[in-house]
């Protein structure tokens, strides 16, 4: 992701580490990038402020810069960053851009990294990492406790929390109104039953803040118009590998927003279409095709499941 930024905002970066800049003398350690993006998009001590990665400088403050003299070289060297920071070991993906600057006759790469919203929480491999003074650490407990307790409304579950950018009328009401008759006519007694807004309350769908009624995240991914609009992240990414290693080279890559019976459906069609039919079996001059990964899981005799995503 590119976005704006001051050179002199980047120079600041060269001058010390700080809770909210690292330096790193390689691009090559993998691990390390990932553990030190991860703990600057988790922003421990609530800056708020953007944090730099700078690979090419030592700890003691010495430029090395990096083996990319020329322009090709530090072409790919940004793909190779730019894949590794977008893998699934690094989960959710923070926001990120990456900009080569030249110093003293040398390269180095500054990857910004905007500090994540909590929760959730950003983890390598599953794991947390924060920053505390200039040390990139493994998160405790505690520490973890204070990113999820963060957010206002920080005692309910996430998915249940009132999206403050969101109204009612970015929801599917034809839908959710449909709902809620056929439930009023159910209920057998149409005049005391609660009308839309307490019925979504009642269910869990929406949340009485700021003197009105807004929806939660649960109501925004399943009915909303555009929930990538108010919830971060509400989207699917799909991808194909040369290789089974994170730094392969991509071969195809997706993206499937809408709500989730719509991300469901568009995995689904997304699979269906990738996965290409290969000769198993020859039956004389025949030979059957079938799809080179099963879309159904046989389980011995005992049954078929059939693999489809379906609202």
């Amino acid at each position: 992701m590119m976005c704006l930024v001051d050179e002199a905002e980047l120079e600041q970066a060269l001058v010390e580490e700080s809770p909210r800049v690292e330096w790193k003398e390689s691009d090559r350690d993998g691990t390390v990038i990932l553990r030190a993006v991860c703990a600057l998009a988790n922003d421990l001590g609530n800056a708020g402020d953007p944090g730099y990665l700078v690979l090419g400088i030592r700890d003691d403050g010495r430029l090395l810069g990096l083996p990319h003299s020329d322009r090709g070289a530090r072409d790919r060297a940004q793909q190779t960053l730019v894949s590794r920071l977008a893998s699934i070991k690094l989960l959710p993906n923070p926001s990120i851009s990456i900009h080569p600057l030249k110093r003293d006759g040398v390269w180095f790469m500054v990857v910004r990294v905007e500090p994540y919203p909590v929760p959730p929480v950003v983890k390598v491999d599953q794991v947390a990492w924060v920053r505390v003074g200039t040390v990139t650490r493994r998160a405790t407990q505690a520490d973890i406790r204070r990113l999820e307790e963060r957010r206002p409304e920080h005692h309910r579950p996430f998915d249940l929390r009132a999206v403050g950018t969101a109204m009612l009328d970015d929801l599917d009401l034809r839908s959710l109104q449909a709902m809620h008759a056929a439930a009023r006519e159910a209920a057998g007694d149409p005049e005391t039953y609660p009308d839309l807004e307490h019925w979504l309350g009642q269910r869990e769908l929406a949340a009485y803040k700021d003197g009105r009624w807004r929806p939660n995240a649960t109501s925004v991914l399943l009915f909303g118009f555009s929930p990538q609009s108010h919830v971060p992240g509400a989207f699917v990414e799909m991808a194909g590998y040369r290789g089974d290693g994170y730094d392969s080279d991509v071969v195809w890559r997706s993206t499937i927003t809408g709500s989730l019976t719509d991300q469901l459906d568009g995995i689904w069609k997304d699979l269906t279409a990738r996965i290409t039919d290969v000769p198993v079996l020859d039956e004389g001059m025949r030979t059957r095709y079938g799809p080179r990964y099963p879309l159904e899981i046989d389980t011995d005799g005992y049954t078929t499941v059939t693999v489809r995503a379906r609202p």
